[in-house]
């Protein structure tokens, strides 16, 4: 069992870091090991953090490792540039960062290049020129090498590319505080190394053509270049910020496949709040694709079947979570916390998940040989997130399934709820996090004619498309 324990670090006095970094403790014990009263005794030692108490805590052989920590970030990090930027100031000290804010009146764009494109107005060009400069005044002046060079940058407005498309950009030169520090905050929309934009190679799957080569068609997903700018932390945006980032996605979609296959335009799936989509293409428009791949495209899978698979426990022993440590020593169940279930669905009114709060959502695939079960579906096989029914087993609310086996794949998502939120079951059994509320997530969907023979029920399986778009639902309804 791991523990975590955060303290601000100070050094002889003066801060280490600053207010908001911190010190991470994970302890490498077992939870049926360590009393309420060590762990107290390790949380008092972390928070002597002079340079002799860092020095005790390193040498403890409970600890297992102390580094510095921001905290939770928002940041979004689509191509794990993070990681390489520590790498660079652990190698020479320091790195150079590329800062877009978050900025109300900001209008990001994906340009034909797949390069960043953002929108000039006189809205934005004050605000940048109002918050650029409060931005820069509040970071910790010791630990940005080049602050006064970006505070005259600043000061300037804008940087312009052309009449219509200006810049917001901040370029500071960072130390470890200082990146900490710009990691914590939460009015920085994207934080980025200027030298490895554009960087990340284009993917292409091979199976895609291999599908499409056998059945005239495939299923694809397409993730789109998420230059200097994008973020999927739509509650730290401003609609305005979303919108235009939201819009701007949907037309670089539609314009690519457009190029290639125009008929499928308006069956495109697209996943709002994140870069990409799906859309089913025959063999030549993908062969297209994949011949001459548009510069916008950062990759293309297949949306291909995935079936479940179930080997947790909340007990004791090799692969169990312990977890009854965390309930009986700290009282950790889960309260006010929702758990989001994305599997073949859920039995809602099972007792174990009596007077709990509960949200279903629905989402299928619909090929020649797959069908949705979705009650109420629309044209790409999903309900209305909340649909009476939307959540139930194999879709049991419109494709009833007279008897479950103990094997059935009907029963998996149930179970699953119910490690992860179950509440006073048989023989008193309880899930990881039994005081917690259940949104339930139908992902599955159903072959149309093979049969399981260990079974008897019909295959079941969850297209990647469905996971993805479930995953973005639940993005959407996370306040941030």
């Amino acid at each position: 069992m791991h523990f975590y324990w955060m303290s601000q670090a100070i050094n002889g006095g003066k801060k280490l870091l600053n207010a908001i970094a911190a010190i991470t403790l994970s302890f490498s014990v077992s939870a049926a090991s360590i009393t309420p009263a060590d762990y107290a005794a390790l949380a008092e030692e972390a928070k002597m953090v002079t340079q002799e108490g860092l020095n005790r805590l390193v040498e403890n052989p409970s600890v297992q490792r102390v580094m510095a920590d921001p905290g939770h970030s928002v940041i979004h990090d689509p191509y794990g540039q993070l990681p390489k930027i520590q790498e660079m100031i652990d190698k020479s000290g320091s790195a150079t960062v590329l800062i877009i804010q978050q900025l109300d009146n900001l209008e990001w764009g994906l340009g034909i290049r797949g390069e960043a494109e953002f929108k000039f107005s006189t809205a934005l060009e004050n605000e940048f020129r109002t918050k650029a400069p409060e931005f820069l005044a509040s970071l910790p002046a010791q630990a940005i090498l080049n602050l006064a060079e970006a505070k005259s940058r600043a000061a300037s407005g804008l940087v312009r590319r052309s009449p219509t498309v200006a810049s917001p950009e901040i370029v500071l030169v960072v130390n470890q505080e200082g990146f900490l520090h710009l990691q914590s905050r939460r009015d920085i929309r994207s934080l980025r190394m200027p030298e490895l934009e554009g960087a990340a190679p284009v993917e292409l799957d091979p199976r895609a053509l291999d599908t499409a080569s056998k059945d005239g068609y495939a299923s694809v997903i397409i993730s789109l270049k998420m230059p200097a700018g994008y973020s999927a932390a739509q509650g730290y945006m401003s609609k305005r910020a979303w919108d235009s980032q939201v819009s701007s996605l949907r037309s670089a979609m539609n314009d690519i496949i457009g190029s290639v296959y125009p008929q499928a335009v308006p069956l495109i799936q697209h996943y709002d709040g994140l870069a990409g989509g799906s859309v089913v293409l025959p063999l030549g428009a993908l062969r297209s694709l994949y011949d001459k791949p548009d510069p916008r495209i950062q990759s293309i899978r297949l949306n291909d079947p995935i079936e479940p698979a179930l080997s947790i426990s909340t007990g004791g022993g090799p692969g169990g979570v312990n977890v009854q440590q965390l309930w009986n020593n700290f009282n950790m169940r889960g309260a006010g916390q929702f758990v989001a279930v994305l599997d073949t669905g859920t039995e809602s009114e099972h007792a174990f998940f009596d007077g709990k709060s509960k949200g279903p959502g629905c989402y299928g695939t619909i090929l020649t040989n797959w069908m949705s079960v979705c009650p109420a579906q629309d044209y790409t096989g999903a309900s209305v997130p909340g649909s009476i029914g939307a959540a139930a087993p194999c879709g049991d609310y419109v494709f009833p399934t007279p008897t479950y086996s103990p094997t059935s794949m009907c029963r998996h998502g149930t179970a699953v709820a119910g490690v992860a939120v179950g509440r006073n079951g048989l023989f008193g059994l309880n899930g990881v996090a039994p005081d917690a509320n259940l949104f339930m997530v139908n992902i599955f969907s159903r072959h149309r004619l093979t049969i399981d023979p260990a079974t008897g029920d019909y295959q079941r399986a969850a297209f990647a498309n469905d996971i993805v778009r479930g995953l973005n639902l639940i993005v959407q309804l996370t306040p941030s």
